[in-house]
């Protein structure tokens, strides 16, 4: 099996496994369709395994499936240096109808006004631009009349029950599992991922979420750390029932708890 071969299946699985979201992804084919009034911005934005990801692949592959070229720029590996995304997202400033992805936004949120005020104003004709982000956008794109018209801001919310129960099901967990599953990821669809990667140990035996599970989403949730203590600390929170500051003194010690806490 070739990449490309590898790259469609994971797209198809993808696409697959996205469920509920109806609002945000009527916004993205709006734009990818060039209807009347639709934005040229939509900022998706929400915490840490929302699924804002999702969304952009959403609109990668709709926007591939209508011959658009899609320049995909992950923040990740940026920094706050405009020339690192100028120059990753060039190719959309010269091919007309170009569809911009620039995912984990928050990585770089310093240049949000430069993004806004310098380079979208770059993108050749009838493209369109999908930022994902951790952070709301500032208030700028709405005072601003010109952007008011131009910009919409897709708060990325929790699954309901029945959109959660769904995931669980497309993931091939059994109906009987689910309703644990659900109560304990309360709409992540990363907690539910996670969840559902580590069924119970056998049919019918109750389930709870383990502390490789607990550990992973604290991480994926709040991203970067200051430090190893941070981490530790963010570890006996994750698998502790009740953290309270006596527990950290005992696992951290006098000082490192000190830290955490300043």
């Amino acid at each position: 099996m070739g990449a490309r071969g590898l790259a469609g299946r994971l797209a198809a699985a993808r696409a697959g496994a996205l469920v509920g979201r109806e609002p945000e992804r009527a916004v993205l084919d709006r734009m990818l369709s060039g209807a009347a009034q639709a934005p040229f911005v939509a900022y998706l934005h929400g915490p840490g395994g929302i699924g804002k990801s999702s969304l952009v692949r959403y609109a990668a592959r709709q926007a591939e499936l209508t011959g658009r070229r899609v320049v995909h720029v992950d923040a990740r590996f940026l920094d706050a240096d405009p020339r690192r995304l100028e120059e990753a997202a060039a190719p959309a400033c010269t091919e007309p109808g170009t569809v911009l992805l620039i995912d984990t936004f928050e990585q770089c949120q310093p240049l949000e006004t430069w993004l806004r005020e310098t380079f979208l104003l770059r993108l050749a004709d009838h493209a369109i631009a999908v930022v994902a982000s951790r952070t709301a956008p500032d208030a700028e794109w709405s005072l601003d009349p010109g952007w008011a018209q131009l910009f919409t801001a897709l708060a990325v919310q929790p699954l309901d029950a029945a959109q959660s129960d769904a995931l669980l099901a497309a993931r091939g967990v059994p109906v009987e599992q689910r309703g644990a599953f659900v109560a304990f990821a309360g709409g992540s669809p990363l907690a539910l991922s996670l969840a559902a990667s580590v069924p119970a140990a056998a049919p019918g035996a109750p389930w709870y979420p383990t502390g490789d599970i607990l550990t992973t989403l604290v991480e994926r949730l709040v991203g970067d750390l200051p430090g190893a203590v941070h981490r530790r600390a963010l570890e006996v929170v994750a698998q502790a029932y009740v953290t309270r500051e006596p527990l950290l003194r005992k696992v951290l010690g006098d000082q490192d708890t000190n830290t955490v806490f300043s």
